[in-house]
């Protein structure tokens, strides 16, 4: 049995330690930076046309090691989108998740849409609103407006996600 100032003292020890430092720090590629512009030139899908510019809204990105997960908001002519990309060691950039504008989605669809881009950015060790304002409130009140009902209408097109 241990004695239990021993245990007093360890859990005291325990208390005083530092917590571990952060997860990798949120940036925004610089205009122009050859990160920025590879990032950009997946989201406009090779379209070069002038009227296929964006007008970003927020970027946020963070590497972590060999891996880097980059959100991206704004604007194109099509309308308003949200998107995550992710790059995997030298591997180029993709996107792996977004919402839209046009065309409309269940709430269960969004739930799981939502949920899935938390895990997602969790899997970088940073806490996902760092890098996706507001993304778990949004996961969390789409889950309970689905459990109302899931098939009522409540997020824009989706793309990639827990279904591609």
């Amino acid at each position: 049995m241990i004695p239990s100032f021993l245990v007093s003292t360890a859990t005291l020890l325990l208390a005083l330690v530092p917590a571990p430092a952060s997860g990798p720090a949120v940036f925004t590629p610089a205009p122009g930076s050859p990160e920025r512009a590879a990032i950009l030139k997946v989201l406009h899908h090779g379209d070069a046309r002038s009227e296929a510019r964006f007008r970003i809204r927020d970027f946020r990105m963070v590497r972590n090691g060999p891996r880097a997960i980059a959100y991206v908001q704004g604007e194109g002519e099509v309308g308003a989108f949200r998107s995550i990309l992710t790059r995997e060691a030298r591997m180029p950039w993709r996107e792996v998740w977004g919402e839209g504008d046009a065309g409309s989605k269940s709430c269960g669809a969004g739930a799981r849409h939502y949920a899935w881009a938390v895990h997602l950015i969790i899997t970088y060790k940073i806490e996902p609103d760092l890098l996706f304002p507001g993304v778990a409130a949004q996961a969390r009140k789409l889950g309970q407006m689905a459990a109302g009902d899931a098939e009522v209408q409540c997020v824009g097109d989706l793309s990639g996600g827990p279904g591609g």
